[in-house]
């Protein structure tokens, strides 16, 4: 099966979005933790997340979050003064979040650019204007691509079944593209389903 789907003409996630992981710093991002805090002040912030906060088609902002030893919980990260401000710009864009570990491929909408992560998570944004987001969203969370990613790259998996969903994998999943009108209904589902979840 996925033979068949890899040798369909389709675009791939790469093509129709651009991939961002640990934007602020790539190495010794543990350093920015210090700039997490549980009260947001006059500086410019974000509501802090991670992995553990990436749930199929929600960010729960209420899970602890753990990094380095120290739990995080309804925190902000404050712009840190030593990053390029281009690179803070990239966490304030509408993007989906994709979980980088987990028992399965996860990801979330960030509609208003209101989290902020250091690592753990996969940002995509800037998404090409003939692609709904929600509908991207539906493709990322949905059983066929989960699939896919398990058959291909299982190997890359982890104690008690998790999986580490790598950057240089989820680039290439397939993205199978409907007209406009098809992608708008079922990203108006997928928008429905995310307001239940939060309520």
């Amino acid at each position: 099966m996925c033979e068949k789907i890899r040798s369909l003409k389709v675009d791939r996630l790469k093509d129709v979005v651009k991939i961002g992981y640990r934007v602020l710093k790539f190495t010794k991002w543990d350093e920015l933790l210090n700039n997490v805090t549980y009260q947001r002040t006059n500086e410019e912030c974000l509501k802090f997340v991670g992995c553990g906060n990436v749930e199929p088609y929600f960010i729960n902002w209420d899970t602890e979050l753990r990094l380095a030893g120290r739990s995080f919980k309804n925190t902000y990260i404050k712009k840190p003064s030593q990053v390029d401000e281009s690179k803070w710009k990239l966490l304030q864009l509408p993007k989906i979040l994709i979980r980088e570990v987990g028992l399965q491929l996860t990801a979330a909408f960030d509609e208003e650019g209101e989290y902020g992560n250091i690592t753990g998570v996969y940002a995509l944004y800037d998404m090409k204007p003939d692609w709904e987001p929600r509908f991207i969203l539906a493709l990322l969370n949905s059983s066929l691509l989960d699939f896919y990613y398990k058959s291909l790259y299982g190997s890359a998996h982890m104690a008690g079944g998790y999986l580490n969903f790598h950057g240089s994998y989820i680039e290439n999943l397939p993205m199978s593209k409907v007209s406009f009108s098809q992608q708008k209904r079922i990203a108006d589902i997928v928008h429905r389903l995310g307001l239940l979840m939060k309520a």
